[in-house]
């Protein structure tokens, strides 16, 4: 009777552990979708800054009529040196950011505390934001740990101009959005070139 009885409390718990990390690896997972999609708002912001007028000579594989490498220019903010140089600094931007929940719909979200220009966010006052410092400096762990497994992914998807960007990123590469999950973007994809094809001069 009490084997019986232990055994079933066993089987209790070992449900409610189960359910437990199950939810935390489902947070998890859908914290680091939002990273993600924050990641490519980030860049995004950093490339649009950029003139578009401004070009850098790179050295392609195409050859011209007397079989040399033809030299073409390519926006600076499509570079690979100006891209790398981004992935050294944006996860600096994520202690910035908090956890927070939509007040009316219930959905989480990151907030950038405080815009780029040093103010207050304009649309705080919508969220429900995590009172927990420790948790969300967590942000930069998880923004550290995509760009370490998908960094050179990341600069070939900016550099040939993605119309999608953040769905290919997220979705299709590091998989850590299920599919639909991130937002599409109603602009038409810009002209492309092909990221491999280049050589930086």
């Amino acid at each position: 009777m009490k084997v019986a009885l232990l055994n079933k409390y066993l089987g209790f718990y070992s449900l409610i552990f189960i359910l437990q990390s199950c939810q935390v690896l489902s947070n998890r997972k859908e914290l680091e979708c939002l990273v993600c999609q924050s990641i490519v708002n980030e860049l995004e912001d950093e490339v649009s800054k950029v003139d578009p007028k401004k070009l850098i000579q790179v050295r392609s594989y195409r050859l011209d009529a007397e079989g040399n490498p033809a030299p073409t220019s390519i926006p600076y903010a499509r570079s690979e040196s100006f891209l790398s140089e981004l992935m050294d600094v944006v996860c600096s931007n994520f202690e910035d950011y908090a956890q927070g929940t939509h007040k009316r719909n219930g959905r989480k979200a990151l907030i950038r505390i405080t815009t780029k220009s040093g103010q207050m966010h304009p649309d705080m006052s919508n969220y429900d934001l995590l009172p927990d410092p420790e948790e969300n400096s967590r942000l930069k762990f998880h923004c550290e740990r995509i760009l370490e497994d998908y960094e050179e992914d990341i600069i070939q998807i900016f550099a040939r101009n993605s119309s999608e960007p953040a769905v290919e990123l997220c979705e299709n590469v590091a998989n850590v959005c299920e599919t639909g999950k991130v937002p599409r973007s109603s602009l038409t994809e810009e002209e492309e070139y092909t990221f491999e094809e280049h050589e930086e001069l």
